[in-house]
């Protein structure tokens, strides 16, 4: 079984990766940041790490050709985040909160979605936040962009 770990560099997305190795599953993972992709493939040399940023205009594109890749993947796990704490709301910061994590995590869902609908089977999981269920002033764009992770995630079901 093959898994692909999107954000799985650190975190939970991380802690997953090492579940899944744990369970004898070959697995890939994505990060954004160098020293991150170096740290975990040191730690995890058996596994697969690879440089995306979800933030990206052609993240969808880049998870698609991941999973076209050699051997695909029967579970992808969309675990990259962004937090910014914003009580002034300053929109460069709330634009990029929504870049990663509704549109660049969409994206991702997107492509796995695709991807397991034509393959005819597969396991698909995002992390959210508990903070999606109301709004809160100190990080407006990051609750209603795990909202929106909600609501996506339930159309694709």
């Amino acid at each position: 079984m093959k898994a692909l770990i999107i954000g799985g560099t650190s975190g939970l997305g991380r802690a997953l990766a090492a579940e899944f190795m744990a369970a004898g599953w070959e697995t890939s993972v994505t990060g954004v940041r160098d020293a991150a992709l170096k740290d975990f493939s040191s730690a995890f040399p058996a596994a697969r790490a690879s440089k995306l940023d979800l933030a990206s205009p052609d993240a969808r594109a880049a998870v698609a050709a991941l999973l076209a890749g050699p051997g695909g993947a029967d579970a992808v796990a969309v675990c990259a985040g962004l937090y910014i704490d914003n009580p002034d709301t300053d929109w460069a910061a709330e634009e990029k909160v929504i870049a990663l994590n509704a549109a660049g995590c969409a994206a991702a869902l997107n492509a796995a979605y695709s991807y397991f609908r034509e393959k005819g089977s597969g396991r698909l999981a995002c992390v959210s936040s508990i903070g999606g269920i109301r709004g809160n002033a100190r990080c407006p764009a990051y609750n209603a962009s795990k909202a929106f992770l909600f609501n996506y995630l339930e159309g694709l079901r």
